[in-house]
């Protein structure tokens, strides 16, 4: 099991004793004298301006509050981050401790305990302080908090959502000559919500680039460090990553995510925020909670712990949790997958954000799934990074990264602007070209960076699993692969990240952009309210940002090993078989960064490349220079591509750095790499066939369905593909298929893939219920269709019957032991279904008559008879379903004058009756006892014995 840790309530002890002090005093102190009220704004929603309220807030409601004070010397604090950013400073990360910060921007201790006596002059309870001391946590009855901020609150029917909501009539303002900063929870038009779409495992339809390794093709655990992080052995040691949550979560999701990953269990602590219980409450958000966890804990396995900071959805809750997060400073990287957008119209967060940069403290924030601005979503603050979403394409399953495009149209990003925290431009996003990804010059453009936000795979909400979309997952993943550099760069005792944008505009404007990061150049997140903006293009645009990382070569950049190798990349070539080729040489700069001597090494395994050396030492500051270079055995390479990678490695740190090679010989015919895979699938899935061909482009596809040509259209698409998807299939789409794969150098047709379409047993005959006499053979069968083998199994009163596994029973020589309820249950390896009861009810026969020449002896198919009158040349019989028999020798004794009487006549009328067996049958009750000139009368008792069903000796009718 995961090691769970609970921390409750709002604060740390630091708090808890600050209040005790607070308390204290407060005896002693009065409130300030009267001064000209103070307005605070942006606490009025602008829906109200269009609303009429329905009715007031019931005085006697309590609601809590947040009271802000700014922090102090806020300049000092702004040059501050711009030193501990700055490499050139002598200040370079060189970050405070919480209680550095409190005392040197913290509010004065003398203002802090003056806004308390302010709120307790006004009735109102102090619930909670923090401290660096910018925040007050205070509730009251309505009535108390309307005289206090001069407010009148109302209810409104809120206008896009089927709920009411609270708000006050006008900005609220208070009689205090002490600055206030804000005050937070006056109104609840907006609420928290969480920022992902969630489809059940079950619905999910696998798409063609889905390679991952979870179920339906979707990606989990390793898949992330697989793609984005190959090779490292990094894993988050030392490292807590913190989440910002607004529920609870189940332990036993998470462990069963790292069971399913093949991980080992992190230990999860839970920071419980405003006396939330921890308890799960809303799916939705609970399913958010465990993605986020597990996101985490997928980019960096070894983490410490995963702190879990969790809190109700109420308004002052995100106030309280990003501040408990900056006091407590207990985890470096941070990550919100939370839109909050309520939160934007208050400086609060922007003051928490700046202490985050100061104490060396990294937040990824989410950029939301709703496309692009001007929608509303959390923030824009340059003090956090935010995050943009892709689609990732891997190589294979658990395979290398393939390519990525914009999460088209979701990913979030634009400028900021009055509905956002209209933010200028930040000094590292100056000296961008924004032409052509249409971004601003003037105002901040987000987002920062991107990670795959698509297709992920999630267990949640007590044992659910679902794939999972959303920049949520985008957020999370990056705050693990912040863990894994920060691990490395303390391992190097190197101060860690902090605020990472700084040094990842610098690399997106350096000449090494693309060693580091994946620029992402497709795609858009375009919407209705902003119909052309915005798309991805070269570089930095408003759709990823930056990118995704490349693994090892931007964690080695922003935490040096001590080696630098520049540059980042290695070479593509192509050419002719025998060449020449494109590029034949590469040369990297060595040099070694670090405080001591470093040792290093070349490897390079790839029989077609050649590397100067293969290792030395260098001393502080001092460099080398290795050359990579094709060789003679390039030219002998058959028509294909090649890759190779060449590691560098620092013997002294053990820090690795890979070089990628690749070299294409061309022109090529097509030909197949990977035969498309015959397939069993069950009716009503999908069929995806996949075929791996390489040729010189332009390269065309026919798929064939028993070699003839298929299109798209009904359950096909992708006929003219390398992917043939037939989708909801049924058993007529069972066949072979193959692939012409074609160029204008020639054509290449793969191997038959067999389709096979499964189906569960159908029962399309159930048994039938039958009614026989003692000592009958009863005969149940059920028809069934379905995939061979099929297995049966017949029950008697619900219990299996030995030997009885075939599509049939027979019951011979039945007896009323036998009476009961016969069905039988067919499986095959897809399912299994159960028939309907039959029943099987054995009658007593009653029989009185004429039995010297076997009168009395049932015709073979005679069934559900259950009384006969016997009379010397005709016998009749009754049959359960009120149908009379009648048999015997017509020539004698007609039945009636035109008439003959065959077996399973039914006597309703004169006309068709026998009036001499009529008379039979009355004169012959059961039970009673003669004799008839013809022979001997036989008495048949319910119970008695027959002789078994046979045919007559002269039957009239036919057998």
């Amino acid at each position: 099991m995961s090691k769970l840790h609970a921390i409750s309530g709002g604060h740390l002890t630091a708090s808890a004793l600050f209040c005790l002090s607070v308390t204290w005093t407060l005896s002693s102190l009065t409130p300030l004298a009267a001064a000209p009220p103070q307005v605070l704004h942006g606490h009025v929603p602008p829906a109200i301006t269009s609303l009429q309220p329905i009715g007031r807030l019931p005085a006697t409601n309590r609601l809590s509050l947040v009271l802000a004070l700014p922090v102090r010397d806020k300049p000092a604090l702004a040059g501050l981050l711009e030193e501990l950013y700055n490499p050139a400073s002598p200040k370079y990360r060189q970050f405070l401790t919480a209680e550095q910060f409190a005392d040197r921007f913290g509010p004065a201790a003398a203002d802090y305990q003056a806004l308390a006596a302010f709120a307790q002059a006004h009735d109102l309870v102090i619930t909670g302080t923090h401290p660096n001391r910018t925040l007050l946590d205070v509730s009251g009855t309505v009535a108390d908090i309307e005289k206090a901020l001069h407010v009148t609150m109302h209810v409104y029917q809120h206008p896009t959502e089927s709920r009411t909501f609270y708000a006050p009539d006008t900005e609220p303002s208070v009689d205090l000559d002490l600055p206030l900063l804000d005050i937070r929870g006056l109104d609840n038009f907006h609420l928290p919500q969480h920022a992902l779409k969630w489809t059940p495992i079950d619905e999910v339809t696998p798409r063609p680039y889905a390679v991952g390794s979870g179920p339906g093709g979707t990606f989990l655990g390793k898949d992330f460090r697989q793609a984005y992080a190959p090779g490292v052995s990094l894993d988050g040691s030392g490292q807590n990553v913190a989440l910002f949550e607004m529920d609870g979560y189940y332990g036993t999701d998470i462990t069963n995510y790292e069971k399913l990953a093949n991980y080992p269990y992190v230990p999860l602590t839970n920071v419980l925020v405003d006396g939330f219980a921890g308890h799960p409450v809303s799916p939705g958000a609970v399913i958010e909670v465990s993605l986020d966890i597990e996101m985490a804990i997928a980019m960096a396995p070894g983490l410490t712990s995963v702190l879990v900071y969790e809190g109700a959805l109420l308004p002052t809750v995100p106030y309280d949790m990003l501040n408990r997060m900056a006091t407590d400073n207990l985890a470096k990287e941070i990550s919100s997958s939370w839109v909050i957008t309520e939160i934007v119209n208050s400086p609060i967060p922007d003051q928490i954000y700046q202490q985050f940069g100061a104490q060396g403290q990294t937040f990824f924030q989410a950029s939301g799934d709703e496309g692009a601005y001007p929608v509303f979503q959390w923030s824009d603050d340059p003090y956090i990074t935010i995050v943009g979403g892709t689609t990732l394409s891997t190589r294979g399953t658990n395979g290398a990264w393939g390519s990525e495009t914009t999460w088209t149209p979701f990913s979030g990003g634009g400028v900021s602007s009055p509905l956002l925290g209209n933010y200028p431009i930040p000094s590292y996003q100056l000296g961008i070209d924004m032409t052509t990804n249409m971004g601003s010059t003037t105002m901040r453009n987000v987002p920062d960076v991107a990670l795959t936000a698509d297709n992920i795979f999630v267990i949640a909400d007590n044992g659910a699993s679902g794939a999972v979309s959303g920049t949520s997952c985008a957020a999370p993943l990056w705050a693990g692969y912040a863990a894994l550099i920060n691990q490395q760069a303390y391992f190097n005792t190197q101060p860690l990240l902090g605020l990472l944008n700084p040094a990842v505009y610098t690399i997106g404007k350096g000449t090494n952009y693309r060693g580091n990061f994946h620029d992402i150049t497709t795609g858009n997140n375009t919407n209705s309210v902003s119909p052309t903006n915005y798309y991805a293009c070269a570089g930095y645009d408003l759709c990823t940002g930056w990118g995704t990382p490349t693994g090892s070569n931007i964690i080695n950049y922003l935490a040096p090993l001590g080696l630098q190798i520049l540059p980042g990349t290695g070479f593509s070539a192509v050419g002719p078989p025998g060449g020449p080729f494109s590029v034949t040489t590469q040369t990297y700069a060595l040099t070694n960064v670090g405080a001591a001597s470093a040792v290093w090494s070349v490897v390079n395994t790839t029989a077609w490349l050649n590397a100067s050396a293969t290792n030395g030492t260098l001393t502080q500051a001092h460099g080398a220079s290795v050359t990579v270079s094709l060789n003679a055995a390039a030219s002998n390479l058959a028509v294909g591509t090649y890759s190779a990678t060449v590691v560098f490695t620092n013997q002294t740190s053990g820090g690795i750095q890979t070089r990628q090679f690749s070299l294409g010989v061309q022109p090529v015919p097509p030909f197949i790499l990977a035969q498309p895979v015959s397939l069993a699938v069950p009716v009503g899935s999908n069929a995806l066939f996949k075929v791996n061909a390489y040729g010189t482009p332009p390269v065309y596809y026919q798929w064939q369905r028993n070699a003839i040509n298929l299109s798209d259209g009904g359950n096909v698409s992708g006929s003219t593909t390398s992917n043939l998807l037939l989708t909801s299939v049924s058993l007529s789409d069972s066949a072979d298929y193959s692939v012409i794969v074609s160029n204008a150098l020639g054509f290449v047709v793969s191997s038959n893939a067999l389709l096979v379409v499964e189906e569960s047993p159908v029962i399309t005959n159930q048994p039938q219920s039958l009614t026989l006499a003692l000592g009958q053979d009863a005969v149940f069968a059920v028809g069934v269709s379905g995939t061979t083998p099929l297995f049966y199994q017949w029950h008697f009163n619900g219990t299996p019957v030995a030997g009885a596994t075939g599509s049939s029973i027979t019951v011979t020589n039945a007896q009323l032991t036998n009476d009961g309820l016969f069905s039988v249950s067919v499986s095959n390896l897809l399912g299994g279904v159960i028939s309907s009861n039959a029943l099987l009810s054995i009658v007593a026969l009653s029989a009185v008559g004429d039995d010297s020449f076997g009168q009395i002896d049932i015709p073979y198919n005679a069934t559900n008879v259950i009384g006969i009158a016997a009379g010397a040349w005709h016998s009749l019989a009754l049959r359960q379903d009120g149908t009379v028999l009648a048999w015997g020798d017509n020539l004698v004794w007609p039945c009636g004058r035109m008439e003959r009487c065959w077996l399973g006549a039914t006597i309703l009328t004169a006309s068709v009756t026998c009036p001499p067996i009529l008379a039979v049958w009355s004169r012959w009750p059961p039970g009673a006892t003669t004799r008839s000139p013809s022979g001997p009368i036989r008495r048949w008792l319910p119970g008695a014995a027959m002789t078994p069903a046979k045919q007559l000796r002269r039957p009239i009718f036919p057998a």
